[in-house]
């Protein structure tokens, strides 16, 4: 479980910036930068609503969340072992307009997968 902390406030699931979801999805398949992220389940707050629009009410600060960001170091068989993620896009209107901001690539996984090598079959000689 992650501790979330959302501050897309035009969200239909935040409330007191937390998600009242119990789960969220974070994508960017091909990701190499926080900006090439988004929450897959936010929800544009109706117009002119204040609070949370959703059939989800209490504040999750403690969340389970699942990563599809292949390249995050912090995603381990899909799912987040962050102890700590920040969602961001304020204002935003749409779902590829938020971001994971805690998001952080994972060098060696990246040049890995963009070399072709698997790392396991790479011999070292000293």
């Amino acid at each position: 479980m992650t501790n979330l902390q959302c501050n897309v406030t035009n969200c239909g699931n935040n409330n007191s910036n937390c998600c009242c979801r119990p789960c969220v999805t974070i994508h960017g398949k091909s990701a190499c930068k926080s900006s090439e992220t988004f929450c897959k389940n936010f929800i544009e707050k109706e117009r002119g609503s204040v609070s949370n629009t959703t059939s989800f009410t209490m504040p999750n600060p403690v969340i389970s969340v699942n990563c599809a960001a292949n390249s995050c170091m912090h995603n381990t068989s899909g799912k987040c072992n962050a102890d700590y993620i920040s969602i961001d896009g304020n204002k935003a209107h749409g779902a590829s307009q938020t971001n994971c901001s805690s998001f952080c690539i994972d060098s060696m996984n990246n040049i890995n997968h963009n070399s072709g090598y698997n790392n396991t079959s790479v011999k070292h000689y000293f």
